[in-house]
């Protein structure tokens, strides 16, 4: 692993691609997710989405109370979806298990919007029993990492418009609800930002969860911790500069 400074830019642009990197810092503190006008305008779409399909039970679950600040909505919400989670472990239901991935969807924004709006919309793109095999592979605490993964990889591509990018943000909250071994999100950010890849492909999924593993455990911080501190440090303007570094804009 290369811990780089966000400021050394000869080391940022050094880095190949496929070598694993992150930026020095401050990984020891809980972080909520930056509030930012991009955040808003993204869970406003994918919300509006939701209600235009007949969800707004599903929308709901976000809190409109505009006095109160998004990164605590959306901390709530995350809380309210590894519960649905667990009940949903504790008493398999499929009304809660669509429930669930609607709501992962909603926490994930309007890049997740394909699988209702293309092809036909979510009842042609939906497998529910392929969803039901991802959720177990995600949530297993008794299976390896690989296994899991294959599991995962195998299932989320029975599910048309849903890539790693956002069966990654299931598979990070199913692990959570479960006490599993994290399952960290992989989407375009982290790709380019920690590995160099401008492109979100599955066949690179096992190194990224091997490697933020390994390096929160060398820095003897929960992998949850790390991830946060890398959505948020490559939301921020010294986090798009790393990633033009790395692999020129977007």
């Amino acid at each position: 692993m290369s811990l780089v400074s966000p400021h050394d830019i000869h080391r940022i642009q050094a880095l190949q691609p496929g070598q694993f990197a992150l930026p020095s810092l401050d990984w020891h503190t809980h972080q909520l997710l930056e509030d930012s006008p991009r955040l808003r305008k993204s869970i406003a779409c994918i919300r509006t989405i939701l209600i235009n399909h007949g969800l707004r039970s599903v929308a709901d679950h976000l809190d409109v109370d505009d006095s109160k600040p998004w990164p605590t909505r959306m901390e709530e919400l995350q809380r309210g979806i590894i519960t649905r989670m667990q009940d949903y472990l504790g008493h398999p239901s499929t009304a809660v298990l669509i429930e669930v991935f609607h709501m992962v969807q909603l926490w994930g924004g309007a890049s997740g919007r394909n699988i209702y709006v293309r092809s036909g919309g979510f009842q042609q793109n939906f497998d529910c029993g392929a969803y039901a095999s991802f959720a177990m592979a995600a949530s297993s605490r008794g299976e390896t990492l690989e296994q899991r993964i294959k599991c995962m990889i195998r299932a989320a591509n029975q599910i048309s418009h849903w890539g790693p990018s956002f069966a990654t943000k299931h598979s990070r909250f199913w692990g959570e609800a479960a006490g599993a071994a994290a399952m960290p999100i992989y989407d375009r950010n982290i790709a380019r930002g920690c590995l160099g890849h401008r492109i979100v492909r599955w066949v690179d999924y096992p190194q990224y969860v091997r490697d933020l593993t390994a390096a929160a455990e060398r820095r003897e911080v929960p992998s949850e911790l790390l991830e946060r501190s890398m959505f948020n440090f490559f939301a921020s303007p010294a986090g798009q500069e790393w990633l033009e570094l790395r692999t020129g804009r977007a």
